[in-house]
């Protein structure tokens, strides 16, 4: 079996499991819905769609920067791609990340090797550059909701509804008790023997992932332009908040939740997103629901949340992707006419 082949079959399995999240989670919540007469057409035809309107602008916006901020590192690496082909190229590569994750890099990298002949080596160095740096900022990111959200995490699991149910569920001890063990166990193994484990197919490939990470943050001091390759990584990931935010607002049960829990809400669903399954498709679901519920928010209407804001989201991206595919050639056959 050759690894193209194999990673369709992966990325097919956990997309067929992602949807198989969302069928349960669906049921899981229908009695529920039913006797509260909430339907999910009916509540997604309620919203405030000018939010998402917005939403869609913004999203746009924030992928113009992250193509700015690619095109800052390919202008350090010593070439100058037109900015109309880098901007097509990231709107196609979100495109095609959500019927196979990762197809997108490998896309974005042809468009500019095609159109510009810029080297698909020299630009996979920059994509590890860019994946690294969004991975630390992610990582900043959980940790300042993990603090901001410590005070309400610890008097939530006295709270009597979770005392109910975590006794409801005392049959499950046992198990949990054994994941437990076998976590502190792994950790301790996998200290213990490092080394060992470096020289195995997965464990070499963490090894890898990891010191690729650390050598994408070094690089950075190779980028010319360090400020505005900061302020474009401040405003892709300010605009990804925003754009969540107003997906709030558009709908009356999570409208008035405020900054702290929507940010909280925010870093769970990018979880979710990080999911091998294409568009994070189940696992942001899950997340979401599981994430609103804990902040009082009815199983029903966080369903409804999780369904309407992803199916939005991904509308977007398929938006911006199809018109940048139409118009790609266009715009490349309209410079040479130029020239």
């Amino acid at each position: 079996m050759n690894g193209k082949f194999k990673n369709v079959l992966k990325y097919i399995i956990f997309s067929a499991l992602g949807i198989g999240v969302m069928i349960w989670l669906y049921q899981d919540s229908k009695e529920e819905m039913d006797k509260n007469h909430i339907d999910l057409f009916t509540e997604f035809a309620n919203m405030d769609k000018s939010w998402f309107v917005l939403g869609f602008f913004l999203t746009t916006y924030s992928n113009f920067s992250r193509a700015f901020r690619w095109q800052i590192m390919i202008e350090s690496a010593g070439y100058n791609p037109k900015k109309g082909n880098t901007v097509l190229s990231i709107m196609i590569m979100y495109f095609m990340n959500l019927w196979i994750p990762r197809s997108g890099e490998v896309a974005r990298c042809s468009i500019l090797y095609k159109y510009e002949k810029v080297p698909v080596s020299k630009m996979v160095g920059t994509v590890v550059v860019e994946r690294a740096f969004d991975f630390l900022c992610f990582f900043i990111m959980v940790g300042i909701m993990l603090i901001s959200q410590f005070d309400f995490m610890a008097s939530y699991f006295k709270t009597p509804e979770f005392q109910k149910t975590w006794a409801e569920k005392k049959e499950l001890f046992p198990i949990l008790i054994t994941i437990g063990l076998i976590g502190i166990i792994g950790f301790l193994a996998v200290i213990i023997l490092r080394k060992r484990i470096i020289k195995t197919k997965i464990g070499g490939k963490v090894a890898g992932f990891l010191q690729e990470l650390w050598e994408g943050v070094k690089s950075t001091k190779y980028i010319k332009r360090k400020w505005a390759f900061l302020f474009h990584t401040v405003v892709i990931w300010a605009l990804y908040y925003l754009v969540f935010y107003i997906s709030l607002l558009a709908y009356g049960p999570t409208s008035t939740l405020g900054h702290s829990i929507a940010f909280a809400v925010f870093i769970m669903g990018s979880l979710g997103m990080i999911a091998p399954s294409s568009g994070g498709i189940g696992a942001y679901h899950a997340m979401i629901i599981l994430s609103l519920v804990m902040f009082g928010l009815s199983q029903p209407h966080a369903l409804v949340f999780a369904f309407v804001s992803h199916f939005m989201l991904t509308m977007s991206v398929i938006i911006a992707g199809v018109i940048s595919m139409i118009y790609l050639p266009y715009y490349n056959r309209s410079s040479k006419l130029k020239q």
